[in-house]
């Protein structure tokens, strides 16, 4: 059971869980997953390593994604994250899928905001 080129340190809890598939998924659930994986590779691109590490456990991360009820622990947070970037992250990873703000959501957030609190993206955004 090997990471390399598997999706495992990037995948949201309820994927890992299984609860992402079948008739009691909501479409909630499946694009929720993706702003997790989106708080993971921010985390990726500020620490140069996978979000559980480069030498995480598969077996560990599995079980802190799929465990605790729901309520393990979430990738950590490099050292040297600034105010914006952390809160972004965040809020990307929160364990309840409905609590992870929409895409459009985080575009308006502190992290993309440029001096007059306007995107750095650009508008035509719709929440």
């Amino acid at each position: 059971f090997e990471t390399g080129d598997s999706p495992l340190p990037w995948l949201a809890p309820e994927v890992a869980a299984g609860r992402a598939f079948g008739p009691r998924r909501s479409a909630v659930v499946t694009v929720r997953a993706d702003i997790w994986s989106a708080g993971c590779t921010f985390i990726e691109l500020c620490s140069a390593e996978k979000p559980w590490g480069d030498d995480g456990d598969p077996r560990e991360i599995m079980a802190a994604l799929s465990g605790a009820g729901g309520k393990g622990p979430s990738p950590p947070r490099p050292d040297a994250l600034p105010a914006a970037a952390c809160s972004l992250v965040e809020a990307c990873l929160a364990r309840d899928p409905a609590g992870r703000p929409p895409a459009a959501e985080l575009l308006l957030g502190e992290f993309f905001a440029g001096d007059g609190g306007e995107s750095l993206l650009g508008g035509g955004f719709d929440s």
